[in-house]
């Protein structure tokens, strides 16, 4: 029961072939939400959460069946992930993702090397994905976000719950 060390540690992009369903968010649409570019990011980060948690009960699967991932359609650049408990500010590398050409896509992809079949049905129920999420959004009470709906407030970033609803529903008009 002993601490045998401490520190950074740095592991290499995990690469996998595996099945994925994406949901692109068109750059006109994500350069259109009436937020700061920062808060933007943030409501990206509380729906892949939201998208994350709610798409299982559509899989009948383990949420550590799937995973989740966000890029940039048009250039094919991954984004960080936030990290507890300081969040990730993108520097100049990560500048692309506050510009007004930024398409996000979530990846929801099978947690498994060559995939096992689950996230590709999630493209025939999208409608009913976005619908459920979009409930399960304004069923929870909380204010700023929670391990619930676009998950904790200190890692989807301020007005994540916000945001996320008002992309929800732009998706769904």
């Amino acid at each position: 029961m002993e601490n045998v060390g401490a520190g950074d540690l740095t592991l290499p992009q995990n690469e996998m072939h595996t099945t994925a369903y994406w949901l692109t968010i068109p750059a006109q649409v994500f350069s259109s939400l009436p937020f700061d570019p920062e808060a933007r990011v943030n409501g990206l980060f509380g729906l892949a959460y939201l998208l994350h948690h709610v798409s299982p009960l559509f899989m009948m699967c383990d949420l550590h069946d799937i995973g989740v991932s966000i890029g940039d359609d048009v250039t094919g650049e991954s984004m960080p992930p936030r990290e507890i408990p300081q969040r990730v500010i993108p520097d100049q590398a990560g500048a692309a993702f506050y510009s007004s050409s930024f398409s996000p896509n979530i990846f929801i992809y099978d947690n498994y090397p060559g995939g096992i079949g689950l996230s590709p049905s999630l493209f025939d129920l999208e409608k009913k994905l976005l619908q459920a999420c979009l409930e399960t959004l304004q069923a929870c009470p909380c204010y700023e976000g929670c391990p619930s709906c676009v998950g904790p407030a200190r890692e989807s970033g301020e007005k994540a719950k916000e945001v996320t609803e008002f992309i929800l529903k732009r998706l769904l008009e």
